[in-house]
C-alpha cells in the first residue's frame, strides 16, 4: 500500500510541476568557438521565486528550466570575459545563442565566483551555496545533497561526479581525520559559504604533476559572520522506556586558531564513528609507501570491533572527540585531535549451519546472546612547516589504546545433542605511530621526497571458554570435569620501520623520471599459551600435545624502483617497476631463514577523450606477506569446533592486477557515467587447508600454486532531467576459489551481482520523494552443490517543507530474503519518521521521531564459504519514540 501510495504523490508532484516550467536553450561562443563551462544564471525579478542556473557543455549548449509567465534577468558569465545581460519574459520555449568577448581589463577572481553559482577550473570545482540553497537546511548533509553533481549516502560517503570524496577539510584545514560522515553530520548548514572540490588532490602543491593522486578532497570554507565567533548546535532527546539521546557540536574558527567539539551520548544504537571515519585515521597523509607493489597482512584486527556495523539489540554509545589548529606563524601549524568512544552492545542471534563436504553433511543450529564493552582512545599531534614554497615538512605522533570485553552465551544443537559453550574474550592494546615527511624542489628540474614511518603495537587478548562437553577429544588432554574450563593467552608485539626515498626529475614538458629507494622492516614477536583450569585453580597444560606457540618473525624489504612518465597528445602513460630483495626468518624451536629477489612491474595509461571524460588502464604484478600467526606452527583454539596450525614455510603471494576504468559527466545535461572492470589472476596465494574429524576443523595455511580468478565489475550512471534525479548502480562478481578439504582438491566458483536503481526529485516547493529497488543475486558452486540466494528490497522515503517552518520526513524499506535450495524465504521491513519544527533565526527547534516504527523483530540474510552455508537471523533494537529538543548556537 505505502509503495502506491508513493507513485501516487510522485506522479502528481511531476505533473503538477511540469504544467509550470518551459524552457529556454542556446549556444555560448565567443568570435571563433564554442565555449564550456559557462555560468548562465537567470535571476526572476519576483522574490517567491527561485533562480536558475545552467552550465555549458563542451560544445557550449546549456539549457534553463524557467517558471511560466515570469519575468528573469538573464546572466552569462566565464572567467575572463564581458558578462553578457539580457531580460526574458518566459511565456514560452525559447531559444537564445550568445557571444561572449575577452574582457578588456584584468577581472578580479574572487568578484566573479562571488558572482556565479558554479565555477570549475581544471580539477576544481567551486559551489556558491546560497545560489542552491533557502535556508532551511539543517547540516551538511543537507547542503551537499542540493549541489549539482553531489551525493551523500546513509553511511556518510560523499560523490562528486561518481567520484568519493576522501579527505574533508573546513577553511583548508583537515576536519579531525579528513573522514566525510563527522563532517556532513556535524557542521551547521547556516555556517557554510562555499564548497569547494580538489580533484586529483594533493596536499604537497608542488608534487601534484608528479604524484598520481587520485584522491578527491571537500574544502568547507565559512561564512564570515562564523569565524572569531564560536557557533554549532546542542540537541538532548528523551523517549519512551527511558531511551535518551544528547549530542553537542560546537565550532570556532579564526584566522590563528580552530577548535571543534563533537560529543554524543546515546542508548539508541546511533553511531558517530564509523568503520570509514575509522580508516582515515588510521591511514597516513602520504601514498608513497603503498606504491611499491609490496603489502602486509595484519590478521589480528581488535580496533575495528568499537566500530563494526553488525545488527544489535541494545546499545549505549559515548563518543567525544576534539579537534585544536594553531598557525604558530605563516611557515608553521600544530594541530592536534582526541578522540574517545565506548560503545556497550548486546547481540543476540539465531543461527541455522549447513556443513556440506564430499562424503557427509550435517546442519547445526545455534542460538548466542553476546555482550560487548568496547573502549577506544586516539590522541595525535601534527606539525605543517612551509619554509618556502618550495619545502613541506610534515611530522605526525599517534597513540591509539583500546579495552575490549566480549561475553558470549552459545547453545548449539547438532543430530539433537545440545552443547552449551560460554566464551568471554577481554583484549588490552597500545599503538604508537610516529610519520615524517620531508619534500624539497630542488630547482625546477628535481624533486624529492622522504617518508619515514615508525609502527610499535602490542596486543594482549585473552579468550576463556565453558562448556559441558569436551571438545577436540583427539587432540585436546581434558581432564573430565563437571563443566570443561579452557583458557587461551596471546601475547602479540609489532614493530615496523618503513623508509623510502623518491626522486623526480623533469627531462622535458611531456617527459618525466621517477627514482625509488626504500626498505620496510617488520619484526612481530608471537605468543600463546592454550590449557584447561581445574576446579581446584591448577592447570593442565596442553604443550605436550603440540599448543603453546613462541615465534619471533622478521621480514625485510629493500627495494628499487625506477619509472618513466611522459604524455602524448592527450595520452598520458606511466611504466616501470619495483625489484624487491625479500628477507624474512622464523625462530621458534628452530630458526627457518629465506631470501628472494622479486620484480614487480606495473603500467598506467590515461587517456583524456574530452574534459570531463577520460579512460584509464593498469596493470601491475603484486606481492603480499602474511603475519605472525599464520608462521607460528603449533596448534592454536579458534572456536569449539575450529584449531588452527600455522606453516612456517610460507613464502610470499603474487597476483596480478589489472583494471579499465572510464568517467565522464557532463553538467550540461546531468550525465554521469562511471564504470570499472577489474581483473585479479593470484598465481601463488594463502589458503587455508582443512582437514574435517565429526564436527571438528583442523586448519593450516598453505601457499597453493593453482591460479585463482576474480573478476569485478561496477557501473554507476546518474541522470538529471529536470528537477527529477535517476541512479542505478550495478555490481557483479565472477571468482574462482581453490579448496583442499581432507585432501581432495577443488575448484569452486561464485558468483554475485548486485542492481540498485531509483528516483529522486528536487523540488523546494513540492514534497520530495524517493523511490528505488534493489536486488542481490549471490550463487556458489562447489563439488557438493550449488547454493543460491536472491535478496530483493523496495524503499522510499519522503522529505516535505510545510507552513515554512515544519520539515516532515518518512523512510521506508522492505527486504524479501529468498533461499532458493530449500524455496523459502523471509521478509522484513524498517521504517523511520521524524518531524521537525523550527523557526528561520531562532535558535530552538523542536523533533518527534520514531526508529523501526513497525516494530521489526530481526534482520535475516545468508552467507556461504567453501563447505557451510549459513541462515542468519539478527535481532534488532526495537521500536524507539523520541522527542528532541535542537539548540543552535
Amino acid at each position: 500500500m505505502l509503495r502506491y501510495l508513493l507513485v501516487i504523490i510522485l506522479c502528481i508532484s511531476s505533473i503538477a510541476f511540469y504544467g509550470q516550467e518551459i524552457s529556454l536553450s542556446g549556444v555560448v561562443k565567443d568570435s571563433v568557438q564554442p565555449l564550456s563551462n559557462v555560468n548562465i544564471i537567470a535571476k526572476p525579478f519576483s522574490k517567491d521565486i527561485n533562480l536558475s542556473f545552467s552550465i555549458t557543455s563542451e560544445k557550449g549548449k546549456y539549457t534553463l528550466s524557467l517558471q511560466k509567465d515570469q519575468k528573469y534577468t538573464i546572466t552569462v558569465s566565464y572567467l575572463g570575459y564581458d558578462s553578457h545581460t539580457f531580460e526574458l519574459n518566459a511565456t514560452q520555449d525559447a531559444e537564445k545563442d550568445v557571444v561572449l568577448y575577452k574582457a578588456t581589463e584584468q577581472l578580479d577572481e574572487v568578484i566573479i565566483i562571488e558572482e556565479i553559482p558554479m565555477l570549475i577550473k581544471k580539477d576544481t570545482i567551486i559551489y556558491d551555496v546560497k545560489a542552491f540553497t533557502d535556508g532551511k537546511e539543517h547540516k551538511l548533509k543537507n547542503v551537499l545533497k542540493k549541489l549539482p553533481g553531489v551525493e551523500v549516502e546513509k553511511n556518510g560517503e560523499v560523490t562528486v561526479n561518481g567520484k568519493k570524496v576522501t579527505k574533508m577539510m573546513v577553511e583548508g584545514g583537515t576536519f579531525f581525520g579528513g573522514g566525510s560522515k563527522l563532517a556532513v553530520e556535524n557542521i551547521p548548514a547556516n555556517a557554510v559559504d562555499n564548497v569547494e572540490v580538489l580533484d586529483n588532490y594533493s596536499e604537497v602543491g608542488f608534487l601534484k604533476n608528479f604524484v598520481d593522486s587520485d584522491e578527491m578532497a571537500m574544502n568547507i570554507t565559512l561564512k564570515e559572520d562564523k569565524k572569531n565567533f564560536a557557533f554549532g548546535d546542542i540537541t538532548s532527546a528523551v523517549g519512551e522506556d527511558k531511551h535518551y539521546e544528547s549530542h553537542a557540536a560546537l565550532f570556532y574558527y579564526s584566522p590563528k586558531t580552530n577548535m571543534n567539539f563533537i560529543g554524543d551520548l546515546n542508548d539508541t544504537g546511533k553511531k558517530s564513528f564509523t568503520i570509514n571515519d575509522y580508516m582515515n585515521f588510521e591511514g597516513g597523509r602520504n601514498r608513497l609507501m603503498e606504491k611499491d607493489g609490496t603489502s602486509r597482512s595484519n590478521s589480528i584486527q581488535n580496533y575495528t570491533n568499537l566500530i563494526n556495523n553488525q545488527p544489535v539489540f541494545k546499545s549505549k554509545n559515548k563518543f567525544s572527540a576534539l579537534h585544536v589548529s594553531s598557525n604558530v606563524n605563516t611557515d608553521l601549524t600544530v594541530s592536534g585531535y582526541g578522540i574517545y568512544a565506548d560503545n556497550h552492545t548486546i547481540r543476540r542471534r539465531e543461527v541455522i549451519n549447513d556443513y556440506f563436504f564430499e562424503n557427509s553433511s550435517y546442519r547445526e543450529e545455534v542460538q548466542s546472546d553476546q555482550e560487548d564493552d568496547n573502549v577506544l582512545g586516539v590522541v595525535k599531534l601534527s606539525a605543517d612547516y612551509s619554509p618556502n614554497f618550495k619545502e613541506k615538512v610534515f611530522a605526525d605522533l599517534q597513540v591509539k589504546t583500546i579495552n575490549n570485553k566480549s561475553l558470549e552465551k552459545r547453545f548449539t544443537t547438532i543430530d539433537n545433542l545440545l552443547t552449551d559453550f560460554g566464551n568471554e574474550n577481554k583484549v588490552k592494546g597500545l599503538e604508537l605511530r610516529q610519520d615524517f615527511e620531508w619534500h624539497k624542489k630542488l630547482n625546477s628540474k628535481h624533486t624529492t621526497s622522504l617518508v619515514i614511518s615508525n609502527t610499535y603495537s602490542n596486543t594482549a587478548p585473552k579468550e576463556f571458554w565453558n562448556t559441558n562437553r569436551p571438545i577436540f577429544e583427539s587432540i585436546i588432554p581434558l581432564i573430565q570435569e563437571e563443566r570443561f574450563n579452557l583458557e587461551q593467552h596471546i601475547d602479540f608485539t609489532n614493530h615496523t620501520l618503513d623508509i623510502v626515498g623518491k626522486h623526480y626529475w623533469v627531462l622535458t614538458s611531456n617527459s618525466h623520471l621517477y627514482t625509488t629507494l626504500g626498505n620496510k622492516y617488520l619484526n612481530q614477536e608471537y605468543i600463546t599459551k592454550d590449557f584447561q583450569l581445574l576446579e581446584d585453580n591448577t592447570i593442565n597444560d596442553f604443550e605436550n600435545s603440540g599448543f603453546n606457540n613462541d615465534l619471533d618473525f622478521r621480514l625485510d624489504d629493500l627495494y628499487l624502483g625506477t619509472h618513466f612518465k611522459f604524455k602524448t597528445g592527450e595520452l598520458t602513460v606511466k611504466v616501470g617497476g619495483h625489484l624487491h630483495y625479500y628477507n624474512w626468518k622464523s625462530k621458534q624451536e628452530e630458526i627457518l631463514s629465506n631470501d628472494k629477489f622479486v620484480f614487480l612491474p606495473d603500467v598506467t595509461a590515461k587517456l583524456e577523450l574530452k574534459p570531463s571524460e577520460n579512460l584509464t588502464f593498469t596493470y601491475r604484478f603484486l606481492s603480499n606477506f602474511t603475519d605472525a600467526p599464520n608462521y607460528a606452527n603449533r596448534f592454536r583454539l579458534l572456536d569449539y569446533n575450529k584449531i588452527i596450525r600455522g606453516n612456517s614455510i610460507l613464502e610470499n603471494e603474487i597476483y596480478q592486477n589489472g583494471s579499465i576504468r572510464y568517467s565522464k559527466f557532463a553538467m550540461y545535461n546531468g550525465l554521469i557515467l562511471n564504470g570499472i572492470i577489474d581483473y585479479k589472476r593470484k598465481n601463488s596465494f594463502i589458503r587455508n587447508q582443512i582437514q574435517i574429524e565429526g564436527i571438528d576443523q583442523f586448519l593450516k595455511p598453505v601457499l597453493q600454486e593453482t591460479p585463482e580468478t576474480i573478476l569485478n565489475g561496477v557501473f554507476n550512471m546518474r541522470k538529471k532531467i529536470k528537477k527529477i534525479n535517476l541512479k542505478l548502480n550495478a555490481r557483479g562478481q565472477y571468482a574462482t576459489f581453490q579448496k583442499i578439504i581432507n585432501t581432495i582438491h577443488s575448484e569452486d566458483t561464485r558468483i554475485d551481482i548486485n542492481l540498485n536503481g531509483s528516483v529522486t526529485t528536487r523540488f523546494k516547493k513540492w514534497p520530495n520523494i524517493e523511490l528505488g529497488y534493489r536486488t542481490k543475486f549471490s550463487m556458489y558452486d562447489s563439488n557438493t552443490g550449488e547454493t543460491n540466494f536472491v535478496t530483493n528490497e523496495p524503499f522510499g522515503n519522503i522529505e516535505y517543507t510545510f507552513f515554512k517552518n515544519f520539515t516532515f520526513t518518512f523512510d521506508y524499506r522492505f527486504t524479501e530474503f529468498k533461499n532458493r535450495n530449500t524455496n523459502t524465504s523471509t521478509t522484513f521491513d524498517i521504517s523511520d519518521i521524524s518531524l521537525f519544527y523550527k523557526k528561520e533565526n531562532r535558535p530552538f527547534g523542536f523533533e518527534i521521531s520514531g526508529s523501526n516504527i513497525f516494530n521489526t523483530q530481526f534482520k535475516q540474510n545468508s552467507a556461504f564459504s567453501d563447505f557451510l552455508v549459513s541462515d542468519t537471523k539478527d535481532f534488532i533494537i526495537p521500536r524507539i519514540l523520541m522527542f528532541t529538543i535542537h539548540y543552535k548556537l
